[in-house]
């Protein structure tokens, strides 16, 4: 990633640690973009424990702090140490057209467990069809995915600011900071290869196991 995002993302995991702050970050952009690698970048810069752990060749640390599924996200969230990070891979979930009792729990979630004074990292498809809730009262960064002159690895990233009065009918405005990169995860080491082989494993077995209702 880009210095200045990495260092936006050790800043707020200061925050989080040492302040009493609690953060959701929104990914989103096109499939097959790079939401998800870029995600795994955010969350091993936000320990180095996770770094090592790569670098040892021991990849299970870091598939712990991820969820494919809601149900798995929510025990993730009971789970992981205060101070942590953690992803919630295509949270489709949480759009307008999910089900109703899965918005409901994952809004009773998320305004009881800023206490927890975590980091979320959310991929999403679209960033304006999530829950309004979640998009403007929990969300305070959002990453949009995309591509420059075709090629991948580019990130805008956009900060909300709120409004004590409505401007063009709302109060919550999100505003455009700067425009970052980031680079192949697998390139980084012959273990970051190997990681994020293991990755899409367990991804493709807990989307299938999503499939097939287990």
């Amino acid at each position: 990633m880009d210095k200045k995002t990495v260092g936006n993302v050790r800043f707020v995991m200061d925050l989080v640690r040492n302040d009493d702050w609690d953060w959701l970050i929104v990914l989103d952009g096109d499939e097959r973009i790079g939401k998800t690698e870029l995600a795994i970048q955010i969350l091993l810069e936000t320990d180095p424990i996770l770094q090592r752990a790569i670098l040892s060749a021991d990849y299970e640390p870091v598939l712990k702090r991820v969820s494919w599924s809601f149900e798995s996200m929510i025990r993730l969230v009971k789970d992981i140490p205060d101070g942590t990070a953690m992803i919630y891979d295509e949270a489709s979930v949480l759009g307008r057209e999910a089900m109703k009792e899965h918005n409901l729990r994952m809004v009773r979630v998320m305004t009881t467990i800023g206490y927890r004074n975590r980091l979320y990292l959310w991929t999403y498809p679209d960033f304006y069809m999530m829950d309004p809730y979640l998009r403007d009262g929990r969300c305070r960064t959002r990453g949009y995915v995309h591509t420059s002159n075709k090629s991948r690895g580019y990130v805008s990233w956009y900060v909300r600011k709120r409004y004590p009065f409505p401007r063009k009918g709302a109060t919550v405005w999100w505003s455009k900071a700067y425009t970052g990169s980031f680079g192949k995860l697998s390139r980084r080491s012959p273990e970051h290869e190997e990681f994020w082989s293991k990755y899409r494993e367990r991804e493709f077995s807990s989307k299938q196991s999503i499939l097939e209702g287990t």
